[in-house]
């Protein structure tokens, strides 16, 4: 349940990271001072193991990428995804018509020519990175990951942690699931005060048909959410 609330936390508070995408054929802006200006969008930066940071708006700025480095990640990453997503449709046709033991086989390959792609696709981004980027980037993977990857026990196992040191990351995350507890109960405070306030703008003839709706099944359509930075 714990993890539920966790989750529902970050999808309230913290919402979808939000890219850089520049357009195709706009030319570079410069802020004042001749500093390049980064714009914000729906990039393709590819979505990889150890570069996934490079996705998020503050990672970006943090690292101060520039319009040209955005529009060569984003060349990377669309080619990446449309190899992926081509191969993977090809390989899954085939493999379900296998006996069980040839499909492990052929997942076991394609685990491996993944990886195998990933490592190919981190050199091209680190080919676009300058130097002091790619370590500043190592920095805040290990800022933004390194707690979480302190929960998997293997991990301490091969980072060789005493029983001292253990003991003291389980206090560490005891007290950060009391403070997450107490976030969700204030994030469902302040949901149930934006109700009553939206609600306080209807007629009373509204809120009766509003009442009405909200027990029939959606019959409408699921549209695609509002894309940001005006894409």
């Amino acid at each position: 349940m714990f993890r539920v609330f966790a989750l529902m936390i970050v999808t309230l508070v913290v919402g979808a990271a939000v890219a850089v995408c520049p357009a195709a054929d706009a030319p570079q802006k410069a802020a004042p001072g001749g500093a390049p200006v980064v714009r914000i969008g729906a990039a393709m930066i590819p979505a990889v193991p150890g570069y996934y940071s490079l996705r998020q708006k503050d990672v970006q700025e943090e690292l101060e990428l520039l319009d040209e480095q955005i529009k060569k990640l984003e060349a990377i990453g669309k080619e990446y995804q449309e190899s992926i997503g081509a191969s993977y449709q090809q390989n899954w046709a085939e493999i379900r018509k296998l006996p069980a033991e040839e499909q492990r086989k052929k997942y076991a390959e394609i685990s491996k020519k993944r990886a195998d792609q990933m490592k190919a696709v981190g050199k091209k981004i680190e080919a676009v990175l300058l130097p002091h980027q790619i370590d500043l980037l190592k920095q805040i993977n290990l800022r933004t990951r390194g707690g979480a990857m302190l929960r998997n026990p293997r991990t301490l196992e091969k980072l060789g942690l005493d029983e001292k040191q253990q003991e003291k990351l389980r206090k560490i995350r005891e007290k950060n699931q009391q403070e997450t507890q107490k976030l969700y109960q204030q994030i469902q405070k302040l949901q149930k005060e934006l109700s009553a306030q939206s609600l306080e703008v209807l007629t009373p003839k509204q809120r009766k048909q509003l009442q009405d709706l909200s027990t029939q099944p959606y019959q409408g359509v699921y549209t695609q959410p509002l894309k940001r930075g005006g894409q």
